[in-house]
């Protein structure tokens, strides 16, 4: 096994252990399945595979992991300056309008201008601030909210690194988003195919495993980074084969994992 798939089971493992159900060391499979787990001294072939969009760049498909990671990491430096230096009151959202070419040249920029815009709105109530970055036509950047911009400058900006929000009271969190937050239909596009992947490994692990006389599980690591793994939930039913596992667990970009589905209600 891989190591993103050993983490994987790890997580799952953790996952039940903390739910007070004692399952034993997993041992690796004979590919089908990937490995067994026992659990209450009934043993489960289990399945791994990571839910990944694909994006185009320049006319190749890759996976949008491979330029979010940064994107991420940022995001993580941000939050963690803004709660060392006490500014982080409240939830903010992020929205990124990549990909970018030349992130590594603007992320100190959008640090810096991030975190001023988190002190300078601390005591300001949610949804009444939008904090700007993007680049004139001279590539230069600009940066400000609706009230120092103009109508004009925000209708004709070709490149918008960024829009930085205050959404809620509580908790004090960044949470990241890509692409325009006033891009109504990009969330449904999301759903459609964050629902497409999850119905395409179901139905490829269900056909791999067709031969195994074992209750099965699927594990599920969520690279669709920029949403909630609980968008699932949304297409859950619609989803054909699905009783072919009798578990299917999503692990998001944290190592935090949840059941999607379990024949089991002490696993949920």
């Amino acid at each position: 096994m891989r190591k993103n798939e050993i983490e994987a089971v790890e997580c799952f493992r953790d996952y039940l252990e903390a739910k007070g159900l004692d399952p034993e060391d997993w041992i690796e499979g004979e590919d089908p399945p990937e490995c067994y787990l026992v659990v209450s001294t009934t043993k489960y072939a289990v399945e791994v595979m990571r839910l990944v969009d694909d994006v185009t760049i320049d006319g190749n498909a890759v996976s949008r992991a491979s330029y979010t990671e940064p994107v991420f990491s940022l995001i993580s430096g941000i939050e963690k300056n803004a709660q060392e230096r006490k500014h982080l009151t409240g939830s903010y959202e992020i929205w990124f309008c990549g990909p970018f070419d030349d992130f590594s040249k603007m992320k100190k920029k959008i640090l810096e201008k991030a975190l001023r815009f988190i002190e300078s709105s601390a005591d300001h109530k949610p949804g009444c601030l939008e904090y700007i970055v993007s680049e004139d036509e001279k590539g230069c950047m600009v940066e400000g909210g609706p009230e120092h911009l103009s109508p004009e400058y925000l209708q004709g900006v070709q490149k918008k690194f960024c829009v930085i929000t205050k959404s809620s009271s509580s908790p004090d969190r960044i949470v990241p988003r890509l692409d325009s937050p006033h891009w109504i239909s990009w969330r449904q596009e999301i759903i459609d195919e964050a629902c497409s992947k999850l119905q395409e490994a179901i139905c490829i692990k269900s056909h791999k495993l067709r031969k195994i006389d074992l209750p099965k599980v699927l594990i599920l690591p969520d690279l669709f980074r920029y949403m909630d793994t609980d968008i699932y939930r949304e297409c859950l039913d619609d989803l054909k084969f699905i009783d072919e596992f009798h578990t299917i667990f999503l692990i998001d970009g944290n190592r935090k994992g949840y059941v999607l589905h379990s024949e089991e209600g002490a696993w949920a």
